[in-house]
């Protein structure tokens, strides 16, 4: 209660308020208008609500919880969430947030075809935005990771005119003790 007061005194419009204090309470409401709370009035949730929903179950799902021991890659939850375009999350916008996250979001961690091993930095504009840059890691005697080179997925070898690599899976970063802001932001 005390963070709706907060929002209640912004300098901002009482519309404008409204909607940010509403948001909160319909995120758990799903697009086909199941979930909870359960409204007997509603014919949609707001678009702060569905905006909302989409973030809060993409956190719940790839972040570490104190009552589950696995979690899903960005991708995976990206898929998983796709299934349910149209059900529980507004496909549009859902498609929205796939397409600004990435396939592949920054951060993430991925095999390549080459048996390298890196995590996603950036997209580069020049390639589209479709493929991402990787930073490299080098396994080192004692287990630990050392930042290698950053390379741009979307080049390729001017011999066979092919990618010169390719992402293999997404690969959980923690279970191998690997930090990737620690990388990123070297």
């Amino acid at each position: 209660m005390a963070s709706v007061r907060q929002i209640l005194k912004l300098h901002a419009s009482h519309e404008l308020k409204s909607k940010i204090v509403l948001a909160p309470f319909e995120h758990h409401i799903k697009f086909d208008l199941s979930g909870y709370p359960h409204v007997l009035f509603k014919n949609k949730v707001s678009l702060f609500g569905r905006i909302l929903q989409i973030a809060d179950v993409y956190d719940a799902i790839t972040s570490p919880r104190a009552y589950r021991s696995s979690y899903m890659s960005p991708d995976q939850a990206i898929g998983f969430m796709m299934k349910s375009a149209g059900k529980d999350f507004d496909p549009v916008l859902l498609k929205v947030f796939a397409i600004m996250m990435g396939t592949y979001p920054v951060g993430t961690l991925l095999e390549l075809d080459t048996g390298e091993m890196g995590i996603v930095s950036n997209y580069p504009m020049e390639s589209g935005g479709h493929l991402p840059r990787v930073v490299l890691l080098h396994k080192e005697s004692e287990g630990t990771y050392k930042r290698g080179e950053t390379v741009d997925l979307s080049e390729k070898d001017p011999d066979t005119g092919s990618l010169r690599r390719n992402v293999v899976k997404s690969l959980n970063a923690a279970s191998r003790g690997i930090q990737p802001a620690s990388f990123l932001l070297q």
